[in-house]
Formats: C-alpha cells, structure tokens, sequence
C-alpha cells in the first residue's frame, strides 16, 4: 500500500515537472538545451521520482563490531533530494551494493562527506541516536534489490 502510494507520488510529481518544463520551453525561442546545461532542481526530482525507491536498507559489513547496532541502516531519497541524483552518484556514493562502518564516516567517507557536524549533523552529535539511521528490517527497499 505504502509503495502505490509513493509510486502515485512519484508519478504525479513526474507529471508537474514534465509539464512546467514543457511550458518554460514552449516560451523558448530555442527549446534545445546547450551542451553541459545544468538540469534543474525540477528535473532531478522528476528523475528521483521515477528511478530512486525512497527508503533503501545499507548492508552490514562482515567486519560489524559487537558494539555496532545489531540492524541495518536506512537511508531516505526523499530527505535528501536536494542534493539530486548526481550529488552523492557515483562519486561519494557508487552504483553498486555496499556496506560500510562507522570508522568509513569518521574519515569522511560515504555518509560522513556531508554528515561531519559541518554541513549536516554528525553520527558522533549527542541529539542523534542510532536509530535514526539503524532501523533494521523496517527498511523498505534491500540494496540487493537495487543493484541485481
């Protein structure tokens, strides 16, 4: 039910997007794009929409600590799409499936290349518990499904 109704987003969002672009462009003298024009905030939540699940569920590493959280961590498209698409893929984040730790994060890695406690809160901040990201099997989407 959850899914129809975010597909039902999606495509209504789609739909916006696809249709304020057809009007800024139909206004155009010159509707063809330059080359290397930036896509516009719009259009990368138009693409979202269509090719990002909102919740997908990282894997756990086999090196998992007996301290670390015994579920999966969740991340949300969603939350971050104003960032899109091309913020995090495929150069902090590639297209394939893969775990990492929290040690990764400290070094500035993966989620730790914003979530440093300058640009967004850090996983050390004491106003964030871990399950804010570790929510085990709540997650909707497995990375397995993403990347078979």
């Amino acid at each position: 039910m959850l899914r129809s109704r975010l597909s039902l987003a999606g495509l209504a969002m789609l739909s916006l997007a696809l249709f304020l672009t057809a009007q800024s462009t139909a206004s155009s003298p010159d509707p063809t794009p330059a080359v290397g024009t930036p896509r516009t905030p719009l259009t990368e939540l138009a693409r979202m929409a269509l090719v990002a699940p909102d919740i997908v569920r990282i894997p756990i590493v086999k090196e998992h600590p007996s301290s670390a959280p015994p579920d999966a961590a969740r991340f949300s498209h969603w939350s971050h799409n104003q960032i899109g698409c091309y913020g995090c893929h495929n150069t902090i984040f590639p297209k394939r499936k893969m775990g990492f730790t929290h040690a990764d994060m400290e070094q500035g890695l993966f989620c730790g290349s914003c979530h440093n406690g300058r640009l967004a809160w850090s996983p050390n901040d004491k106003r964030v518990t871990c399950e804010t990201c570790h929510v085990g099997k709540s997650a909707e989407i497995d990375t397995d499904d993403l990347f078979e």
